[in-house]
C-alpha cells in the first residue's frame, strides 16, 4: 500500500485514505489520452468508411454501365431478323404466315343473319 497515506479527520470520518496529487494528475491524463485516443480512432474509422463507399459506388456505377451494354446485346440477339434463320436452319421450323383476324361490321353481321334466315 505505497501511495496512499492515511490522515486524520473529524470524529464523524475517522481515519479516510487519499490519493496523493501527482497520482491524481496522472490518472487524469491517462484518461484524457485515452478518450483521445478513442475519438482519433473513430474519426478515422469513419473516413475509411466514407472512402469505402464511395468506392463501392464507383464500382457500381460501372457495374449498371456493363450491365446495360450487355442487356443491349440480349436485346439485339433476340430479333426476330436473328431468330427467324436460325430456326430455319437449325431446327427446321417452318414460318408461319399471320393470320389477322378482323371482326365485322354492324353492316355484315346484319346481311350474315338475313342470309341465315333465308
Amino acid at each position: 500500500m505505497t501511495g496512499t497515506r492515511l490522515t486524520y479527520r473529524s470524529a464523524s470520518r475517522k481515519w479516510r485514505r487519499t490519493t496523493p496529487p501527482h497520482r491524481q494528475v496522472l490518472l487524469a491524463l491517462l484518461v484524457f489520452a485515452m478518450f483521445s485516443f478513442f475519438k482519433v480512432w473513430q474519426k478515422t474509422n469513419i473516413d475509411y468508411q466514407y472512402r469505402r463507399n464511395d468506392r463501392l459506388q464507383a464500382e457500381l456505377k460501372m457495374l449498371q454501365g456493363e450491365n446495360a451494354l450487355l442487356q443491349g446485346k440480349i436485346d439485339s440477339l433476340r430479333t426476330e431478323e436473328r431468330l427467324t434463320p436460325i430456326a430455319t436452319d437449325r431446327l427446321h421450323l417452318i414460318l408461319v404466315p399471320k393470320i389477322i383476324l378482323q371482326e365485322k361490321n354492324t353492316f355484315e353481321k346484319l346481311t350474315e343473319k338475313l342470309d341465315k334466315m333465308q
